[in-house]
């Protein structure tokens, strides 16, 4: 019967051979004895076989791979085939529409490949935010301080009429600066000062209800209007002067907001920038490093907000997607919590000890027991001259004398004072000494100080460091998951699923090899 020779320097895996055979010879071929369709045996005369690899047999309608030779003698030749079923059956095979698992052009990159090998080590990129949309609106931009006053002035440093408690008193907030702050202190100090306040309430440090803090000018965010500038600073029924060192009200519900900008590029292009190959985290100012979605966040422009509190410092942050155009005074009011992805709480401030000497409940406690011991004394009928001088000289003296006298009352009893004169002295002198111990009081500036100083925003992102092979996809391919006709495919393709029908001249043990060769991998 009648055959044709070529030669063939296609993969085997090809479907589609017809660009890569090239024509030989028409022979004529004679099969040895009985023999396969699908692994014909043949006797060839007076040819050099060698020069040929593939061979078609018209009568069998199908190609064959020349898979092995054998000289039987002189000029005859048997030549053992093997049908191609791919190119036999390449119209075929192109109709049908397949389930695809893997293919070198036509795939999914967000599905996960677990054939890509990677590094232990991994890549890290840093963001840094962009130019603040309200400019100036960052951390670290000069210190300044939040002091917070009791008084019973207003903001305009007016001195109202005295109040019988602190409770219905003012507290006033103000923004200072170091300077001014100095200046402040200098006169709270100031014993003049401190004598007046102690007149009208127990204890004068009181009048100093908090002091903050902060890193940042807070007029950048709140606006020049919102804060209005005073002269003078309120501290009970006390006005301090700061002269050309200007000082800034703060008004009761100031709003603060402070903006950053962040561009998250993605690196792959592909499942390899999602979680949980790649990680996104950002720093937080007060809070430190926190995670953020990867999956909501790569390859997009994020948005992060600090709106506080200008008077109690605390601060909601708020990552968002999109941007959010805060107001002022409004921005509670204007979060769209459909593009918020992440949502922190805060103190924007470090509270710095007001640290109080109890220099003023020294003395006071030494003259009360003065007094105390004065009126024992005169209802026990009992007449010493060196206690009344010892009360006398508590009066006078506020601070060292009254420590030595409230001592010499008990150290130096004469035996003359009667054993109710002794008890009375020494049950008042050791309530004295109790009570006249120095303490100082310290205040916590808490975990968040370091934070505090650590700049603004940033991120870091975590990537998978890949050994991709060179032309990865050529040989493997890339995750699919597409239904797709065959015909429209090229290249290196993995079937998953397929119905091989229409085959109406195949044997069942081509089909079966036809659907192992599809699922192993072919090339179209």
């Amino acid at each position: 019967m009648q055959a044709v020779l070529y030669y063939s320097n296609a993969e085997s895996t090809r479907v589609d051979k017809t660009d890569y055979i090239t024509l030989g010879k028409s022979i004529v071929i004679l099969l040895k004895d009985r023999s396969s369709i699908t692994d014909p045996v043949i006797l060839l005369e007076n040819e050099n076989i060698f020069n040929y690899n593939y061979i078609s047999i018209p009568r069998f309608d199908r190609t064959y791979f020349i898979t092995d030779v054998f000289s039987v003698r002189n000029n005859l030749w048997e030549i053992h085939c093997h049908v191609d079923v791919l190119y036999s059956f390449r119209t075929q095979i192109k109709s049908l529409t397949a389930l695809i698992e893997r293919q070198e052009n036509s795939y999914n990159s967000l599905l996960i490949d677990d054939n890509v090998p990677t590094q232990i080590d991994k890549i890290y990129d840093y963001i840094s935010y962009t130019t603040p949309i309200k400019s100036g609106s960052i951390f670290n931009t000069g210190v300044s301080y939040l002091l917070v006053t009791a008084s019973y002035g207003d903001q305009t440093g007016t001195i109202k009429t005295p109040k019988p408690s602190l409770i219905t008193g003012y507290t006033i907030p103000y923004i200072l600066t170091k300077e001014a702050l100095v200046n402040v202190e200098k006169s709270t100090m100031d014993p003049s000062f401190i004598e007046s306040l102690v007149k009208l309430f127990s204890n004068p440090a009181e009048f100093i209800v908090s002091l903050k803090l902060l890193s940042f000018n807070p007029a950048n965010d709140v606006g020049q209007q919102y804060l209005v500038s005073t002269q003078s600073i309120s501290v009970g029924d006390k006005t301090i002067e700061l002269g050309e060192m200007n000082a800034k009200y703060v008004p009761n519900n100031t709003i603060g907001v402070k903006e950053f900008v962040f561009n998250i590029p993605k690196k792959y292009n592909n499942f390899l920038d999602y979680s949980p190959y790649t990680e996104i985290e950002i720093f937080l100012p007060m809070i430190g490093w926190v995670n953020i979605d990867t999956n909501l966040t790569i390859g997009k422009t994020i948005y992060v907000y600090y709106v506080y509190d200008l008077v109690t410092c605390n601060a909601n942050v708020y990552i968002s997607t999109e941007h959010i155009d805060l107001g002022l005074a409004e921005s509670y009011n204007k979060i769209n919590s459909n593009s918020i992805i992440s949502t922190y709480q805060c103190s924007i401030a470090v509270d710095i000890p007001v640290g109080a000497s109890n220099r003023y409940e020294i003395h006071r406690n030494l003259l009360q027991a003065g007094l105390n011991l004065a009126v024992g004394a005169a209802s026990s009928g009992i007449n010493y001259k060196g206690q009344t001088t010892i009360a006398s000289n508590i009066k006078k003296n506020k601070k060292r004398g009254n420590a030595l006298a409230a001592r010499n009352m008990n150290v130096r009893a004469d035996t003359q004072l009667s054993e109710s004169m002794l008890s009375l002295a020494g049950s008042t002198s050791a309530n004295v000494i109790n009570n006249v111990s120095s303490t100082y009081n310290h205040g916590n500036l808490g975990g968040g100080t370091a934070d505090f100083y650590s700049g603004n925003p940033a991120i870091r992102v975590s990537r998978p460091n890949i050994a991709l092979p060179e032309e990865y996809s050529r040989f493997i391919g890339y995750p699919s998951g597409k239904t797709q006709q065959l015909s429209e495919l090229t290249g290196f393709t993995v079937i998953d699923k397929i119905h091989l029908e229409g085959f109406s001249t195949a044997l069942d043990s081509e089909l079966e090899e036809i659907e192992s060769l599809l699922k192993s991998g072919v090339i179209f």
